[in-house]
């Protein structure tokens, strides 16, 4: 299995699958800690995503944050915060797969203080993914901006994490700490060109100010074909 954090390519493909229902978020309305110790499932079509948490600490809140690479992002408006770190009254996410192929992560800790909360993933009895989750992960880009003066603002953009799975269920765990999830996503093998890390996107397509926008090598186009 690779262990990657993948930018460019991840995210094009998560903002390509949404429209297929391989993207899945946590909605637009906030949802206080309730009781899902039993599970409580947010489905897609090629993934389900379930949380445990028989302690209910965990809730949705309205939060956006910006998840991609300087040439490539997308925002997302809201977030499961786990509320605690995992621990032996089960509090954790599972994430049901049913093809091979790779599964995204959106997940930051919301604390500049953090710098001990690591994300775990395995499945079938293996480590896919094991590593501190940080804020100063994140990068600095310049963002349009129709309130601010010269028109542009400076907004953060995190890593998105990307793990080659199989078909089946994957844990995701946090035992240092609360981590905040935006999204999860998922590729079919073969269904996207993403496999190889090395990979040039040649053409992503986004939303800024609410107009697409096709990013080609760094250069930025509107729907009709003109440089912006």
């Amino acid at each position: 299995m690779k262990k990657f954090f993948l930018f460019a390519a991840a995210i094009a493909t998560a903002m390509t699958i949404n429209a297929q229902g391989q993207l899945v978020t946590f909605g637009d309305t906030a949802v206080a800690k309730g009781p899902w110790s039993n599970g409580y499932v947010w489905e897609g079509e090629l993934i389900d995503v379930t949380i445990f948490d028989e302690n209910e600490k965990a809730e949705i809140d309205l939060n956006q944050a910006y998840f991609g690479n300087a040439e490539a992002y997308t925002a997302f408006e809201s977030r499961l915060k786990s509320g605690g770190k995992t621990d032996t009254k089960g509090l954790h996410i599972e994430v049901d797969a049913w093809e091979k192929g790779t599964l995204y992560i959106m997940v930051r800790t919301g604390s500049n203080s953090a710098t001990d909360r690591n994300l775990v993933v395995s499945q079938n009895n293996q480590e896919l993914f094991n590593q501190v989750i940080e804020e100063a992960n994140a990068i600095e880009v310049e963002m349009d901006c129709e309130t601010c003066e010269g028109g542009k603002q400076m907004k953060k953009v995190y890593p998105v994490i990307a793990l080659d799975v199989e078909k089946g269920n994957i844990n995701v765990s946090f035992p240092t700490g609360a981590l905040n999830f935006y999204a999860f996503a998922f590729d079919a093998e073969g269904d996207q060109a993403v496999s190889n890390v090395e990979a040039t996107v040649k053409a992503v397509k986004t939303f800024e100010n609410g107009q697409l926008v096709i990013v080609k090598n760094g250069v930025k186009y509107n729907a009709l074909g003109a440089k912006l």
